[in-house]
């Protein structure tokens, strides 16, 4: 399947939701970020006393700067991570941490995170995670080059099918934007080799682009009222669209 399926209205969107997506192997994996037992607001409380007593252990900071981010009280996440990477200057989860959460901030920082990075890559210059987070901030600040030379660096050093993954889409969406039609398919079917379900989610993406899925658990598809078509038209009707956007016939 060629990357044009993805057509002119959507490839960069999707692409980077799923670059984002992928990338949460690290220590910002969101599964990594989400306490379910105990209760999040129990650990946070349970490490805000342990580090009221030992105010320089490193690994409740870190770990609390990132409870904090997955509560998107990105503030308080910076607060204590910042803190961890003063303490302990080699702590390179710190530092990818605290990258993220700059980026979240409401005025993304993006040049600070890259700093932080770049503090990272002193401690750790094989760090495929550091490098493959150094490619998607110059994306965001337009710095194409480095940003290919760091998705780059990040295929190299890594076997980790997340970091492989985001990397390539990266260069899928780099090489798009340049013009590189060839480049990007290269990418692109790279990507699918290493991950073959790549094309499905892709696809189904774009399909809940073009006819969105229910709202809420439940919602019916009438077949006559002529707003809520059944599944199966909805499904052909955003197949021909994608056809369409392709060349396809």
């Amino acid at each position: 399947m060629n990357i044009r399926i993805l057509g002119n209205g959507f490839s960069f969107i999707l692409l980077m939701e799923l670059i984002f997506c992928f990338c949460s192997n690290s220590p910002t994996r969101r599964e990594n970020l989400i306490y379910t037992d105990p209760p999040t607001q129990e650990r946070i409380e349970n490490l805000n006393r342990i580090l009221k007593v030992n105010p320089n252990d490193v690994e409740s900071r870190v770990e609390l700067g990132r409870l904090y981010l997955s509560k998107h009280q990105i503030e308080n996440a910076i607060i204590q991570l910042e803190k961890a990477v003063n303490i302990d200057t080699s702590n390179t989860q710190a530092y990818l941490l605290l990258s993220l959460a700059l980026q979240k901030r409401t005025k993304p920082e993006l040049k600070k995170a890259v700093e932080i990075l770049d503090r990272a890559l002193q401690i750790d210059p094989d760090n495929d995670n550091v490098h493959l987070n150094l490619g998607q901030d110059y994306y965001r600040l337009g710095e194409s080059q480095k940003a290919i030379e760091e998705f780059g660096k990040a295929i190299g050093l890594s076997k980790d099918t997340a970091v492989l993954i985001s990397a390539h889409l990266g260069l899928v969406a780099l090489y798009k934007e340049q013009g590189d039609s060839a480049g990007a398919n290269q990418q692109y079917e790279t990507a699918c080799e290493i991950y073959p379900e790549l094309k499905e989610i892709l696809r189904q993406a774009e399909i809940n682009k073009i006819c969105p899925a229910p709202r809420y658990a439940g919602e019916e598809f009438r077949e006559e009222d002529g707003i809520h078509p059944p599944l199966e038209e909805r499904i052909r009707k955003a197949l021909e669209e994608i056809g369409k956007s392709s060349g396809e016939k």
